[in-house]
């Protein structure tokens, strides 16, 4: 099981990476009314792209 904080467009991308190595596997969105601390940071898309091609050559 994993839990992560994400924008609506890095969600997307988490659903496209699930479907393409477990079609069977399941993911649940709540929605977050409140984050307390300073915990959040946005993702450059650099390092969204190294993911992906990490993802990508598994």
């Amino acid at each position: 099981m994993m839990y992560c904080v994400m924008t609506r467009l890095e969600i997307m991308e988490l659903r496209r990476i699930v479907d393409r190595y477990n079609g069977t596997a399941f993911i649940t969105v709540s929605d977050i009314s409140e984050i307390i601390g300073e915990h959040i940071k946005k993702t450059s898309s650099k390092y969204k792209d190294n993911i992906t091609k990490c993802i990508e050559k598994k």
